[in-house]
């Protein structure tokens, strides 16, 4: 091939722009991406200030964060948030979504759960294929991310996340893997992080794991600014970098016939072209925003978890004189920040929705960031039958992790209040992840749980306190009291820069926690209350075309219409290797109404009660005997079957290996952080000797917000107008300065917040 048509392939394996791509095959078909897990991002971004964004500030419908989503354990729901996140791209002439974003959440610190679905693997691939389905049945592409491991949010461009064969394939892969194989998404997006010490489109086993394994025929692109080795990664089937890449074509034809050739620019450009043919004739679709806020409400109120209701006392009488407390009431969080945040159509708080409904209340702020504001002299005057306290988490999104699962001092403040006065009250908890309310859960009557549920939140929550709507939502995830609960709070505490060790293996979540007791506060996994109250029997159980069906009937025996939501485990007895107690592999949610019945359904394919073999370094079904349970939530199991699977004989393995400690390198890559070159006097007699256009003196400044991002980075900062070469050869430089090798390796200054 020649070098001419060399580059342009170079020019179409990457961005057009920020938001846009075409193939070399034909270029005037471009295709237009854009943030999405919530609803249609095409705003200007906050974090990454570094190279140009799109500011075009659109307002679109907020719909329920994946968070919330997963929390309704409702495939339906899932699937029309896709439906909505299609009409929004159609609206605007975008082609594909980024979406839906199906990482475990592993830590209850990690910034990025409001766009995460659950802990579970199978929960999370369940919701994220209806879903995809959703987006793709109006012909708009999503994207499913981040492939794989994207735990923290802390050093995302230069962790590598730690983790067993087993645990990768077994636990972290098969969400994705569920997806692939059911709703055949459009393009995949790699992870910030490296697994196992390889940036995923630099590793041979993630790439081939990812096209082979699990025959994955859509297109692979990078996140933004993700791309370390551009050669390496088009060899191993990266087929698109975004944004437009910042290294210039002749550095890139280095690689030309030794590490990438013809055949892989032909497959990856061939990809392009296919997606773009699929894709980018979608027809504009003119968008009833208001009507669309409905549908949101809709969705969100299917969301809100019941999590306590001490002697009925929900749902409220709107006849009922109600006192609001705090702050989250009337200045609501209902999204996270970064991309997964949307400019809202419709904003409004639960005290504009008291006031929409004519409800007679009284309404105390309470509190703010930082104090208490109300003394109780203000709460017993305000004569109110009800009283209704809503607290949460303030702010949380990409680019920063959690600090603690606490409230706020001021939160807790009037929780000891009312304990103090012994004032009964409800409590609603906003937020996207686990916080720990061990106390208020305890001095509440009632509390309700609201994941953050998108600009149709306040409603929701009203329906569902006033039994507009009954409650059906369920824990996607454990909460837990204390961080120490949870395996991961030393990996997410101690801000190790380079390695975060995934020690628990296949233990993520409930199977972690039903392994590990603690006697410390907790609710469950699949946990919720309902204002009905249901009956289950006469369960059957079948095994038939390599699948294993069961059914179960149900009986409202209330007077309140009402969803009842069961979910399926499986255990393996007598297992040869180690496993979790049980594994949620399906779950059902159905309408009953008052005094009827129904019949709730469960499907589970052989081929995902596979584990894996370490022998085979493959996915396996081992042979023996499987128990099958229905259950509502993880202690209440109503029916069991046993039923005995022809497989395969797997070696004894009864634990897990710990994995190995890394030494980190004491040489510089341009994936080093660029906190490594603060007060690096050597760094500043270079820039000044060779005359970079950096400003030495004032670097650690200019660029302490960046100071855990690789160096690479700086070739994207027009103030520096850096070359690769440049950056290279500052590399190479420093490390032939053995006077400067051993502060690379003392990190301890990048992490002071």
């Amino acid at each position: 091939m020649e070098k001419n048509e060399r580059f342009d392939y170079y020019n179409h394996l990457t961005g057009l722009s920020e938001w846009t791509f075409s193939s070399k095959e034909h270029p005037d078909r471009i295709i237009r991406v854009n943030d999405g897990p919530s609803g249609l991002r095409r705003e200007r971004s906050s974090s990454l200030p570094i190279y140009d964004y799109d500011d075009n500030n659109i307002k679109n419908v907020c719909l329920p964060t994946p968070s919330a989503v997963a929390a309704s354990f409702d495939k339906k729901v899932a699937y029309e948030v896709g439906n909505c996140l299609a009409k929004q791209c159609l609206s605007v002439n975008t082609h594909i979504i980024l979406a839906p974003a199906m990482n475990l959440k592993v830590s209850p610190l990690c910034g990025r759960n409001f766009e995460y679905f659950s802990e579970d693997p199978y929960l999370t691939g369940i919701l994220a294929a209806s879903e995809v389905k959703g987006i793709q049945e109006y012909g708009v592409g999503a994207t499913i991310k981040h492939y794989a491991l994207n735990s923290r949010e802390f050093s995302r461009r230069i962790v590598s996340s730690e983790v067993s064969k087993r645990a990768l394939n077994e636990t972290y892969l098969s969400a994705f893997n569920y997806v692939i194989k059911h709703a055949s998404p459009s393009s995949i997006m790699t992870s910030y992080n490296k697994i196992n010490g390889e940036y995923v489109p630099e590793s041979f086993y993630m790439m081939n794991r990812l096209l082979n394994t699990m025959s994955f025929k859509g297109l692979v692109m990078s996140d933004w600014v993700a791309i370390s080795n551009r050669a390496v990664s088009m060899h191993y089937g990266l087929d698109l970098e975004m944004p437009k890449s910042k290294v210039d074509n002749e550095y890139i034809d280095l690689g030309y016939n030794k590490i990438f050739n013809d055949e892989d620019l032909i497959r990856n450009d061939k990809r392009l072209d296919e997606i773009s043919e699929k894709y980018g004739s979608n027809k504009i679709h003119e968008l009833n925003n208001g009507k669309l806020h409905y549908k949101a409400v809709s969705l969100a109120s299917k969301s809100i978890v019941l999590a306590k209701n001490e002697k009925n006392t929900l749902p409220f009488d709107v006849k009922d004189k109600v006192l609001v407390l705090g702050e989250f009431a009337s200045n609501p969080v209902f999204v996270g920040t970064g991309s997964g945040n949307v400019s809202a159509y419709r904003k409004k708080s639960f005290i504009d929705i008291l006031t929409e409904k004519d409800i007679k209340f009284k309404y105390l702020q309470g509190y703010d960031k930082k104090d208490i504001l109300v003394k109780y002299e203000e709460i017993k005057k305000s004569h109110c039958k009800k009283i209704v306290l809503f607290i949460g988490q303030y702010e949380e999104g990409e680019d920063k992790d959690r600090k603690n699962i606490e409230l706020t001092q001021s939160q807790l403040k009037l929780i000891d209040l009312l304990k103090e006065h012994k004032v009964k009250f409800t409590t609603v908890v906003i937020t996207g992840s686990v916080l720990n309310i061990e106390e208020v859960y305890n001095a509440s009557k009632a509390l309700v749980i609201s994941y953050l549920a998108g600009e149709g939140q306040a409603e929701a929550i009203f329906n569902n306190l006033y039994g507009i709507y009954n409650p059906s939502g369920r824990l996607p995830e454990t909460w837990i009291s204390s961080l120490d609960q949870n395996p991961f709070n030393k990996e997410m505490t101690d801000k190790n820069i380079y390695y975060m060790y995934y020690d628990n293996d296949i233990y993520v979540g409930y199977k972690y926690y039903e392994l590990n007791k603690s006697d410390k506060f907790m609710l469950p996994f699949g946990y919720g209350l309902s204002y009905s109250t249901f009956r289950y029997n006469n369960a059957q159980f079948n095994l038939e075309n390599n699948k294993v069906t069961a059914t179960i009937e149900v009986t409202n025996t209330s007077k309140v219409d009402g969803e009842a939501v069961l979910q399926l485990y499986v255990r393996k007895v007598h297992s040869n290797i180690y496993r979790p107690l049980k594994e949620m592999k399906d779950f059902d949610k159905v309408m009953v109404k008052s005094k009827g019945k129904a019949t709730m359904h469960f499907e589970v394919e052989l081929d995902e009660l596979k584990a894996y073999r370490t022998e085979t370094d493959k996915m396996e079904l081992e042979d023996g005997l499987y128990e099958f349970l229905i259950a509502d939530g993880l202690n209440n199991i109503y029916a069991d079957a046993s039923i005995m699977l022809n497989g395969v004989r797997f070696d004894v393995i009864k634990k897990p290996a710990k994995l190995e400690r890394k030494e980190i390198s004491n040489n510089y890559t341009i994936n080093s952080p660029i906190g490594s070159l603060f007060n690096n006097q050597y760094f500043k007699e270079y820039v000044k000797n060779m005359n970079l256009p950096i400003d030495a003196d004032n670097f650690e400044k200019l660029y302490v917000q960046y100071r855990n991002e690789p160096l690479r980075l700086m070739l994207l900062e027009p103030s520096m107008n850096l070359s690769i070469y440049q950056l290279n050869d500052l590399v190479a430089n420093l490390n032939n300065s053995e006077r400067e090798l051993s502060k690379h390796i003392n990190y301890e200054y990048l992490i002071n917040e």
